[in-house]
């Protein structure tokens, strides 16, 4: 699997640092130079990037992409990593291991490697908070260094695999021990929502109904349903946000799986145009 192929890789690298790759993927002609130059500079123990992503749809057809990436390049201790970590977060900052470079030292002084018990997604997301957990240096470059191409046809958001909620269960409560030290409960409260979202937006790819509600029921059972009971956080929401936490808050499941339901089909049809 893509865990054990990366730790085998990990092991035997002999640089001072390690990149990733998908291998449909793209870097930029710069992107080695940059990053390389960057966290030389910052002496910092990792260093990201932006990245594009393009949707290529069953036919190979490349129709949209959305751009992810930060205002500037700067480098961030711990303590200002936590400080700005909900702007981080949403940037895409710690959903890859793609778009940036790991201080080989770093890894290996903390002895952290992928997970390979992970197999249909989350495997990046649980390495990177590993990562935070030690307390890392981060650098940012303010460029758009990394292709990736989401494929429907391959990509496993698109797909239901029953290991996939676990996983991602397991991922947040590694990352509720990273934003306890967050001050904004507000910052909190919408983190602690947007992986709630998450964990039902994979269930929404199971087709079976009664495996749904025992899915759903898992989830409430281990996240919890704490975020609903305020308010404040439906405010500080965009209007589709605001969608979904009205449905999960009243427990309208069911209608929330059909207008994703519709959404795709829209989505499809609209690129085949």
């Amino acid at each position: 699997g893509v865990c054990s192929s990366r730790n085998y890789g990990v092991s035997y690298a002999q640089g001072k640092y390690i990149a990733f790759i998908d291998n449909d993927d793209i870097y930029d002609s710069h992107f080695l130079e940059i990053l390389v130059s960057q966290i030389e500079n910052d002496k910092s123990d990792i260093v990201k990037c932006g990245r594009r992503n393009i949707l290529v749809l069953q036919d190979l057809r490349e129709t949209k992409s959305k751009d992810f990436g930060f205002p500037k390049s700067r480098r961030y201790k711990y303590e200002e990593l936590i400080k700005d970590y909900f702007s981080i977060k949403m940037s895409g900052c710690f959903s890859a291991v793609w778009n940036g470079l790991y201080r080989a030292e770093f890894l290996n002084l903390n002895n952290i490697y992928f997970n390979e018990k992970v197999i249909h997604g989350n495997e990046d997301l649980i390495f990177n908070y590993q990562i935070l957990k030690q307390k890392p240096s981060i650098s940012v470059v303010d460029k758009i260094l990394y292709i990736h191409y989401y494929r429907i046809s391959h990509s496993t958001s698109t797909k239901f695999y029953p290991d996939q909620v676990s996983t991602r269960v397991d991922a947040i409560k590694l990352e509720k021990e990273i934003i306890s030290e967050i001050v904004s409960e507000t910052d909190k409260n919408i983190i602690e929502f947007e992986e709630f979202r998450e964990c039902i937006r994979i269930v929404s790819n199971c087709n079976d109904k009664m495996e749904r509600k025992e899915y759903i029921f898992f989830i409430e059972e281990q996240l919890g349903r704490r975020v609903f009971h305020y308010a404040n956080t439906c405010k500080k929401l965009n209007i589709y946000q605001k969608y979904d936490w009205i449905l999960f808050k009243n427990r309208w499941y069911d209608l929330y799986f059909l207008s994703k339901k519709v959404q795709r089909f829209l989505e499809i049809k609209k690129f085949l145009r």
